[in-house]
């Protein structure tokens, strides 16, 4: 796996993600007046209920990427097709039940749990019966979607999300023109998802001509696949434990306007570091195709450079926030709500900053199989956090909560990326300090002393902290390119995939990735 393609992936990893918050920035007020708040209110709803029966997936979309890596690696089409089989069997039973389901349930929760106008029960009615046969719809894209990733083929995937995206985006705004309303929406998303999951199954067998897209039963490669996604279900549980737990509790204690304080700047940081997770999450699928070829040695170098690549990225994503967020809150959200918020966005900060230093060990760890101790590790995380939350926050007020969300990390991640370095991969802990750590953070400091006498000027709107906050990521790549922290041969390669003309940036054919 070349160095090549890793980078072609996770620039379109990061575009979908970018693609997505666009289109939402774009068509969300249009589509939010003309359902107007009730209707789109509903929409909500429904799509919340899709999202939360989705945990019955039970995380075995990861499993199918994990194993159709490895055994595509290993040239064993065979239990490939036995992997996704599985998989898809099981996902039929699961969504079937789980669409039957909201399918009895809907008229009580239209009618009685939950708050909705009368003139809009049929609408919602409808849109919940619909919804029911979503979960299952979106299951079982999310199996096929895995495919294409599981033989390093992100691009494809993400150029499928962002062209469904706009395709939903343009189409409900469409709709809704031409005086569709709710009911003509709901379906949309349901015919996306026909055409999604149209696209994946043509897309596996042109990816694996080998493939047999049917359900099977295999009791060996579901207890196989079952086993991992069990386990990687833990970090994903103890993820949303943590989250909704915590705005549970603030807002019980604190009540619900702490909820606000603590959510908007947790979102701010949140969406800007979740670049770092969509470039760093395209090297799973490689680790597990460098375990099928048994090739250990390059795992571990694989580790250290995007551990330190990932590392510097989110450098530059943090540096601005630790300068400047407290001015963009300000002049963004007003002055009281700063006052409010500007020690929790500090904190938060520095937790998912400490966090991003998990991502490549999570990564090569789910790569090689072992998604049991990135399970535990993050279970520990949420157990210090919501065990410290309840005593800061009547002790700090918001703060406490901020810091009881920093001591989590502060105590875990560390000891999870010793135990993966020394543990697994079998690495000193000073050389990873030395390849990963040491320069990207010294180039930080570098970097922020500068923009620390830019603190006491005055900012007179928010277009100047933004160019500031830009400014000082830039300037951050600029030093750490200086300093040794990308390569001569890492900016050689940047450079020349950029460079016009290039032809592997011509859509190029599927069998020959770039």
């Amino acid at each position: 796996m070349t160095d090549h393609r890793i980078f072609h992936n996770a620039l379109f990893n990061t575009a979908s993600w970018v693609v997505a918050v666009l289109l939402s920035l774009v068509f969300l007020p249009y589509i939010v007046g003309r359902l107007g708040a009730d209707g789109y209110g509903v929409l909500v709803l429904v799509l919340s209920v899709i999202g939360y029966f989705a945990v019955l997936d039970l995380n075995l979309g990861d499993a199918v990427i994990k194993y159709v890596a490895q055994y595509h690696a290993e040239g064993k089409m065979g239990k490939v097709n036995e992997v996704v089989g599985s998989v898809m069997l099981l996902y039929l039973a699961l969504g079937c039940a789980a669409g039957v389901t909201v399918l009895l349930l809907s008229g009580e929760l239209v009618t009685h749990l939950l708050d909705i106008k009368p003139e809009l029960r049929p609408a919602a009615l409808f849109a919940f019966r619909v919804g029911g046969a979503g979960i299952l719809l979106t299951m079982i894209s999310s199996a096929l979607a895995a495919i294409p990733n599981g033989v390093n083929r992100y691009d494809i995937t993400s150029k499928a999300t962002m062209a469904l995206g706009l395709f939903t985006s343009l189409g409900t705004v469409g709709l809704l023109y031409l005086g569709a309303g709710l009911r003509g929406v709901v379906l949309l998303n349901l015919a996306v998802s026909v055409a999604g999951i149209a696209f994946y199954v043509a897309i596996g067998k042109r990816l694996l001509p080998g493939l047999a897209l049917r359900p099977v039963l295999s009791l060996a490669s579901l207890g196989t696949v079952l086993r991992y996604g069990l386990f990687s279900l833990m970090s994903r549980l103890s993820t949303m434990l943590q989250f909704q737990g915590v705005r549970l509790v603030a807002g019980a204690v604190l009540g619900v306007a702490s909820v606000t304080y603590y959510v908007v700047p947790f979102n701010l940081v949140s969406r800007a570091m979740a670049v770092t997770f969509r470039v760093g999450g395209v090297i799973f699928p490689v680790i597990s195709a460098l375990q099928g070829k048994r090739d250990f040695d390059s795992v571990a170098r694989l580790y250290l450079k995007a551990s330190r690549l990932i590392f510097a990225i989110s450098t530059a994503l943090c540096l601005p926030l630790f300068l400047f967020g407290g001015r963009f809150l300000a002049l963004w959200m007003g002055e009281s709500f700063r006052a409010q918020t500007g020690s929790v966005l500090l904190l938060l900060t520095a937790s998912l900053y400490i966090d991003t230093c998990t991502n490549i060990p999570s990564n090569v760890l789910n790569g090689l199989g072992m998604p049991k101790v990135c399970g535990f590790f993050a279970m520990a995380n949420a157990g210090i956090n919501l065990a410290l939350v309840y005593p800061l926050s009547r002790w700090l007020n918001i703060d406490g909560i901020a810091l009881a969300f920093l001591a989590g990390h502060v105590l875990v991640a560390p000891a999870f990326v010793a135990y993966v370095t020394k543990r697994v991969l079998n690495l000193s802990l000073v050389r990873l300090f030395q390849e990963v750590y040491l320069l990207p953070a010294a180039a930080g400091l570098v970097t922020a002393l500068p923009f620390l006498f830019l603190l006491r000027l005055p900012f007179t709107g928010v277009a100047a902290v933004l160019g500031a906050m830009l400014a000082t990521s830039l300037l951050y790549l600029a030093v750490s390119c200086g300093m040794g922290v990308f390569s001569r041969e890492e900016r050689a390669f940047v450079v020349q995939y950029f460079r016009p003309g290039r032809k592997e940036r011509a859509a190029g054919a599927l069998e020959e990735p770039p």
